[in-house]
C-alpha cells in the first residue's frame, strides 16, 4: 500500500510540475490601458510588450522581467514580476507643463515620443484555469517634441491574462 501510494505522489508532482504555460495575452487597465503579451524565457525570466493607449495616441513598450513566486495557495499562486524597458509612440496635446506651470496651444498637437518605462507587479496565477489576475506599477519618463521631458510615477493599473501553451510544444 505504501508502495502504490508512493507512486501515485510521483505521478501527481510530475503532473503539476508540468502546468507551465510559456505564454500570455490580455489587457492592462490603468492610465497605459491597452493590450498585453508575455513570453517566458524560464520560469523566471519573461518578455512582455504591451500595445497602450493614452493621450489620444498610441504607445508600444517592452518589458524585460524576472518573475519570482511568493506564495502557493489551495487555489493558486502569488507572483511578483518586475523589470524594465523601452517605449515608443506618440500623442496629442492641448497642454504641457513645465515647471510647475501649464502652457495652452490653443488645440490638440501631435507629438512623437521615445521613452523607459520600470515595471513591477503582484499576480495571482490560477491552478484550475489558466488565468492569472494582477496589479501592476509602471513608471516612466519619455522625451517629445512638444513637451521635451516628461514622467510619470504614478501608472497603476489592473491586468486579466489568459495564460496558455502554443501547439507543437512538449512543455
Amino acid at each position: 500500500m505504501k508502495n502504490i501510494i508512493t507512486i501515485c505522489t510521483l505521478f501527481m508532482a510530475v503532473n503539476l510540475s508540468a502546468q507551465f504555460y510559456p505564454m500570455e495575452a490580455g489587457g492592462r487597465g490603468g492610465l497605459s490601458s491597452g493590450f498585453t503579451f508575455r513570453a517566458y524565457v524560464n520560469e523566471e525570466i519573461s518578455y512582455e510588450s504591451l500595445l497602450s493607449f493614452r493621450n489620444y495616441g498610441v504607445q508600444m513598450h517592452l518589458f524585460r522581467q524576472r518573475n519570482y513566486e511568493l506564495n502557493m495557495t489551495e487555489k493558486g499562486t502569488w507572483y511578483f514580476t518586475y523589470g524594465f524597458g523601452p517605449h515608443i509612440g506618440f500623442y496629442y496635446s492641448d497642454t504641457y507643463t513645465v515647471l510647475f506651470q501649464e502652457i495652452n496651444y490653443g488645440g490638440r498637437v501631435f507629438s512623437p515620443m521615445i521613452g523607459m518605462n520600470g515595471y513591477a507587479g503582484l499576480e495571482f496565477r490560477f491552478f484550475e484555469v489558466p488565468i492569472s489576475l494582477g496589479m501592476s506599477f509602471k513608471p516612466y519618463m519619455e522625451l517629445s517634441y512638444r513637451q521635451i521631458f516628461g514622467f510619470n510615477i504614478w501608472d497603476f493599473g489592473f491586468t486579466l491574462k489568459y495564460r496558455f501553451k502554443p501547439e507543437n510544444t512538449y512543455y
